[in-house]
């Protein structure tokens, strides 16, 4: 593990999730081998994780467990392809994977959602609802959202109609991030935002007072209250809904998964029982 973290965690674009769940690890297995990586000492692991309270009061899940695991098999192969080969590569026993949170909202729950917004004057809250609702783009590369391209997150191409969810020179992985067209009923909302934060000389397409945000907690569980929704309604949530909405009007599966930068084996597996098609032929 700790060659893993020092040659290939650096190179990681998420090497800080990497360095939490290699955390954990290192504090359990502590001085075992490889020959100590089998499936019995494997669901020891997951035992003695999920007893433990995460960084938010919360018993640790089977789900993050599985993460950590994951890592651990992550550092034997980078080990056994650099150093290698191993005698015998042990095989990492993981907890079945938990299934797909099928949260979405309803147009009313949305509705009441995006007024409890704007009586509240969050106005933050306003945009990243409005434009992850219109668009399923994901929480990071919402709340990374300039006006202008950037190196440090996608920006709003109003005159093209177009949003780019990638910076400039951003490397592609598996959570694809392409291009999306603004939709007509976004696009009088992006002009007037734009128009104001131009006047203060702010960059940022949601922001509080012209400051970027990282994290949409407190004001996103603020607003969700007074919209009458429960704690399951999460930022991704939002994701969920607009996939959700477009499979349910009709839109094919190949055309949603480009829109959201997902497999088309992705959108058949959670969302595909949306569908208004589903199972058409066969009937």
């Amino acid at each position: 593990m700790h060659v893993y973290l020092r040659e290939k965690v650096p190179q990681l674009r998420n090497k800080d999730f990497a360095l939490a769940t290699a955390a954990p690890i290192n504090e359990w297995w502590g001085r075992k081998t490889l020959a100590d990586v089998r499936g019995q000492s494997c669901r020891d692991y997951v035992e003695w994780r999920t007893k433990q309270t995460g960084r938010h009061g919360r018993r640790v899940s089977e789900s993050t467990a599985r993460h950590d695991l994951k890592t651990l098999r992550a550092a034997i192969y980078y080990y056994n392809g650099e150093y290698g080969p191993l005698p015998s590569l042990p095989k990492v026993t993981m907890p079945e994977q938990a299934p797909a949170k099928e949260r979405w909202l309803t147009r009313q729950e949305a509705a009441r959602f995006v007024k409890a917004a704007y009586r509240l004057g969050s106005w933050h809250v306003l945009r990243f609802l409005l434009i992850g609702l219109y668009t399923a783009t994901r929480k990071g590369a919402l709340l990374s959202l300039r006006w202008l391209p950037s190196t440090n997150g996608g920006w709003i191409d109003i005159e093209h109609g177009l949003i780019y969810r990638s910076a400039r020179g951003e490397a592609q992985t598996k959570k694809r991030k392409p291009p999306v067209r603004i939709p007509a009923k976004l696009l009088p909302w992006l002009k007037r935002w734009k128009a104001e934060d131009e006047r203060h000389g702010w960059t940022h397409v949601i922001h509080w007072d012209g400051v970027g945000i990282d994290q949409m907690r407190r004001s996103f569980g603020t607003v969700r209250k007074a919209a009458g929704l429960g704690p399951d309604v999460t930022p991704h949530t939002l994701r969920h809904t607009a996939i959700t909405w477009q499979l349910q009007a009709g839109v094919d599966h190949w055309t949603v998964a480009g829109w959201a930068g997902l497999t088309v084996e992705m959108i058949d597996r959670v969302y595909g029982h949306h569908a208004q098609s589903y199972q058409r032929k066969l009937a």
